[in-house]
C-alpha cells in the first residue's frame, strides 16, 4: 500500500492512505480499534482527500509505539480478525503499512525529542564561545563542571 507521511508533531500525526481509504470497511473497522485504544483521542479518516488523522494524548506516547510494535507482528489474517470484518488477504496487507507509519512518525518524535534540546545546547555554547572566545568558555565550564563533579571522577574534555 502506498502512504505518506503528510505532517507528523507530538500529539498528531496524518497520513496520505490512498489504498485504506478505498477500502471503506476495512478503513471503517480500522477507526473504530484506534478510537477504543488507550491515549488515542480522535482518529478520522478523509475520503477525499485520503487521508487518516490520529490525535492522541503526548503522555501516552510509549503506549502507543508499543501498540503499533506489535500490530507491524500480525499477519494479515490475524489483522482482519481484529478488525472484525472479512477482508481479502491483500487488503490486510495493504493495511500495515500505515501502521508501520505511525511506528515510523513515533520513531522520529524520539528523535526530535532528544536531539532538539542537544542541538539547541550546542548552538548557545557556539554562540557564547563566538561572543566571549572559546578559552573563557572553557575555563568557566571546568570550573561548573568541577563544582558537581566532586564525587566522580573527572573526564577530560575533547577539544
Amino acid at each position: 500500500m502506498e502512504f505518506v507521511l503528510r505532517h507528523y508533531f507530538p500529539g498528531r500525526v496524518r497520513l496520505y492512505t490512498p489504498s485504506l481509504c478505498r477500502r471503506r470497511a476495512l478503513a471503517e473497522s480500522t477507526l473504530g480499534w484506534l478510537r477504543k485504544q488507550n491515549g488515542v483521542v480522535t482518529a478520522r479518516i478523509n475520503y477525499d482527500c485520503s487521508s487518516l488523522v490520529v490525535e492522541y494524548d503526548k503522555a501516552h506516547d510509549g503506549l502507543l509505539r508499543g501498540l503499533i510494535g506489535r500490530l507491524r507482528l500480525l499477519t494479515p489474517d490475524e489483522l482482519a480478525a481484529r478488525f472484525g470484518v472479512v477482508v481479502s488477504e491483500r487488503a490486510a496487507a495493504s493495511a500495515l503499512p500505515v501502521l508501520g507509519a505511525l511506528g515510523g512518525a513515533s520513531v522520529t518524535t524520539l528523535f526530535m525529542n532528544h536531539f532538539q534540546p542537544v542541538a539547541h545546547g550546542h548552538f548557545t555554547v557556539r554562540r557564547l564561545e563566538r561572543l566571549c572566545g572559546v578559552d573563557a568558555v572553557r575555563v568557566y565550564y571546568e570550573s561548573l563542571a568541577a563544582d558537581h563533579a566532586a564525587d566522580e571522577p573527572r573526564r577530560p574534555l575533547r577539544r
